[in-house]
């Protein structure tokens, strides 16, 4: 078989002592795409996430120029909590350059 598609979770520390799960990878070949196995990913995340026991949400980051990206998680039940700038390596001068993040927060418990 091939892959088509993967989710990651991450639990640091910090994560954990604030009762959170970083979404940190999700990814659906193109030729998949669009066809509810982003939806089965994400929701098989959130399944563990609850299973754990003491997660009480679920938090991503992505681009905010991902604006269909953040539209998948919003449907999903995801809300919009905020924006940052980071400084990211650019490949085209070799320095660093700012980039607009989004996060976005999945409330598993009472939030």
């Amino acid at each position: 078989g091939k892959v088509v598609g993967c989710v990651g979770g991450l639990r640091s520390e910090e994560a954990v002592a604030k009762g959170e799960l970083d979404l940190v990878r999700m990814y659906v070949d193109t030729s998949m795409q669009r066809r509810g196995l982003g939806r089965a990913l994400v929701g098989a995340l959130l399944r563990h996430a609850k299973a754990l026991g003491n997660v009480r949400n679920v938090v991503l980051t992505t681009p905010s120029a991902n604006q269909p990206g953040i539209a998948f998680y919003q449907r999903l039940g995801f809300a919009y909590e905020k924006s940052f700038v980071i400084q990211t390596p650019s490949r085209a001068t070799g320095g660093m350059v700012p980039l607009d993040i989004s996060q976005l927060r999945f409330c598993i418990a009472t939030c």
